[in-house]
């Protein structure tokens, strides 16, 4: 039943996103491409965030430099292609500038410094007039909704590939266990500093070439808009909600959240921070067992991923 309920899903997923914008209204093609966008998200979050067992809550300042990044490149004359290409750039020269530092810290001593690098590129994106705008942000000459479409669903099939690869990989097992114990993981051989900094560089790279479409489709970003609190705690939250034991976790978490965004949105002005709060304390919900519901729908969705067990 759960394989069955899998590939209903893939067939779906995959027939909805190839021919959204031919069947959907233009309000329904935005809500597809911010699944898409916050799906990339997710999934680029589990890997250090998820399987490396981190709570990274500086993992969406990559997605706002990129989205800066791809901005400016774009009003320099860039191609699209090319501002995208910049921003994920950005983003792993920054990831491997930072990993030295960032890997060899753990628990909630990782989190409070990972939180910490948003605060710096806020105060950047405001201050730093001549470049990013400021206060103001950046307006941008208007670009037709199939290019930022088509990008956001090959980056994200892209990005279901490696990840399924990945997780089910000696590499994703090894990464699961220096986040489940990183002595026993050192006494097995696994080089944790290494694995750790690979994971942060693949992420955030992915979540740099998210930020890069983002302003293609939106034409205007501000430090809000890149560095806001949605932006940092969204992929959090989808993955604490979807889990991360399978590709199928973070996807439906994403999908969910952004859904549920979207209803609370249509009725309280300002409701997104109320969606991700109601979403957190839900995924805590999740991991204590105690929502019901959930635990009953793991029947028909493969969440977890047997494979991939670090054991």
């Amino acid at each position: 039943m759960r394989q069955l309920g899998g590939i209903a899903l893939w067939i779906f997923g995959t027939a909805l996103l190839a021919w959204g914008l031919l069947f959907l209204a233009p309000y329904g093609s935005l809500l597809l491409w911010s699944v898409c966008q916050q799906s990339v998200l997710a999934l680029s979050y589990s890997f250090l965030g998820g399987m490396g067992g981190e709570v990274h809550l500086g993992h969406g300042v990559f997605f706002g430099l990129g989205a800066y990044a791809s901005a400016i490149f774009f009003q320099a004359g860039c191609p699209c292609w090319g501002c995208v290409l910049a921003a994920g750039t950005s983003g792993v020269m920054l990831s491997m500038g930072l990993a030295r530092f960032l890997v060899r810290l753990r628990g909630m001593e990782f989190a409070v410094c990972s939180l910490c690098l948003a605060l710096p590129a806020s105060i950047l994106g405001k201050n730093l007039e001549g470049l990013t705008g400021g206060v103001a942000g950046i307006s941008l000459p208007t670009t037709p909704m199939e290019i930022p479409y088509v990008c956001s669903v090959l980056l994200l099939a892209g990005t279901v590939r490696i990840h399924s690869r990945l997780i089910a990989s000696s590499w994703g097992r090894a990464l699961r266990a220096v986040g489940m114990d990183p002595l026993a993981a050192s006494h097995l051989g696994v080089n944790a500093q290494s694995l750790r900094s690979q994971a942060l560089v693949a992420g955030s790279g992915l979540a740099s070439l998210a930020g890069g479409i983002y302003p293609l489709q939106s034409c205007y970003l501000s430090p809000d808009s890149a560095f806001g609190m949605e932006v940092l705690l969204g992929p959090v939250v989808a993955v604490l909600l979807g889990g991360s034991k399978s590709t199928w976790g973070p996807l439906l978490g994403a999908a969910g959240m952004v859904l549920v965004q979207e209803i609370i949105l249509t009725r309280f002005q300002g409701g997104t921070l109320l969606a991700l709060g109601l979403f957190m304390m839900a995924s805590g919900l999740i991991v204590s067992g105690e929502l019901k519901v959930w635990s009953s729908l793991k029947r028909f969705v493969p969440f977890n991923h047997s494979r991939a067990d670090a054991s």
